[in-house]
């Protein structure tokens, strides 16, 4: 097997697949927040995802050490300022969307764009660069949707592709950051990368995780969540109606965010009817059938999200940037001269949220007692996944 040194930025929800690869036996180093990286050297990371052969989940252990990954057991942990892109064979991007607009990510940005190091996106909204790769799709007319759209000016389409970030992981407790549960293990699936040699990097590092066993005490046994090679571009489109019917519809007036259960299953009917219309915009946009998720199996799979989305709770918390998926799908809409009221209602309710969150035209994080949407995520980092 060959070692491979593997770029993470995004040390919470990163947790995830740093602690596969690693288990795999590469080199992994995990960018995240000075305080964090404090706090999980201290403490290390620990995964608890379920496993194909025991009812209850694996609990995996890693120490963790500041500094670029020297030992493939022991992720390393650097802040962007202290990352080098250049050193190593693959990145990938696990960070909220508007988080990539901080001055000292931008930065640490500019140095993966001028590397041409492989990307691997897991986010529920695709860089704009990967838009580009999508031939019915215009990205140019997308861009008001991102809070960081200058950070991928400087991308080479050719080096980025997407995973459908489906797995759930959660932080149960603030204090602890590198304690993660996994309460939905669904798979990482990866649209196919324009390069035949990332491609094969991309089938390695799938090929590794599968590989991976864990010793019991009483026999061995595979984590779940597995990194899924696919053939097609549009997969990672799959999760748009999902994110709509289900993520962007926790909030409720001013009353506490529902859970993503409840927003699909309060009003079943109405659900289906948003599921189908985003499903047949991506089929538009070029998207095969077998790219996509039926609405039944996702209402099915929402039935165990019963946590209001991370959008929901760090909206409901003042945030001033959230990723902006239903933007996104609208403004591909409009150009495509296709309206979906329903939609329209989602965008207009996240609008306003975003608009009262701010104070005399300045975003509410300068004035006392409003967060910004980084410290929004502080308390609880989790991922609301389907």
């Amino acid at each position: 097997m060959t070692t491979l040194r593997i770029l993470i930025l995004g040390s919470s929800y990163g947790i995830l697949p740093a602690t596969k690869l690693s288990l795999a036996g590469h080199k992994v180093t995990l960018v995240g927040r000075p305080e964090e990286i404090s706090a999980i050297e201290s403490s290390g990371i620990e995964l608890h995802v379920p496993s194909r052969e025991t009812e209850a989940p694996l609990i995996i252990k890693l120490r963790a050490q500041q500094g670029a990954c020297v030992d493939a057991s022991q992720p390393g942990l650097v802040t962007p300022s202290a990352a080098d892109p250049n050193q190593y064979d693959l990145i990938i991007l696990a960070m909220q969307e508007p988080q990539f607009s901080a001055k000292e990510v931008a930065e640490l940005m500019k140095l993966v764009a001028r590397s041409g190091r492989p990307c691997i996106a897991l986010m529920n909204i695709p860089p704009l660069p990967f838009l580009e790769r999508l031939p019915n799709v215009d990205a140019s007319s997308l861009r008001r949707a991102y809070s960081s759209s200058d950070v991928w000016k400087a991308f080479d389409p050719g080096i980025i592709t997407v995973a459908s970030p489906d797995p759930q992981a959660i932080r149960p407790d603030p204090n602890n950051p590198g304690l993660v549960h996994v309460t939905l293990p669904s798979n990482f699936k990866i649209a196919p990368f324009a390069d035949p040699a990332h491609q094969k990097l991309l089938c390695q590092i799938a090929d590794d995780v599968d590989a991976v066993r864990i010793d019991t005490g009483y026999g061995l046994a595979t984590p779940r969540v597995r990194i899924v090679p696919h053939r097609s571009l549009f997969v990672p489109l799959a999760k748009w109606p999902m994110l709509i019917a289900g993520n962007s519809r926790c909030l409720v007036n001013d009353d506490e965010p529902r859970s993503i259960r409840d927003a699909v299953w309060s009003n079943l009917e109405e659900s289906r009817q948003i599921y189908d219309s985003i499903n047949s915009l991506a089929r538009n946009a070029g998207a095969d059938p077998d790219d996509l998720v039926s609405f039944d199996r996702y209402a099915a799979a929402a039935q165990s999200l019963i946590r209001p989305s991370s959008l929901a709770r760090a909206l409901h918390a003042g945030a001033t940037a959230v990723e902006r998926v239903d933007l996104l799908i609208e403004l591909l809409a409009q150009s495509k001269g296709i309206s979906i009221p329903a939609l329209k209602s989602v965008v207009s309710a996240i609008d306003a949220r975003l608009a009262s969150a701010s104070v005399d035209g300045k975003p509410a994080a300068l004035h006392p007692g409003r967060p910004h949407f980084a410290d929004a995520f502080k308390q609880d980092t989790s991922r609301q996944q389907s």
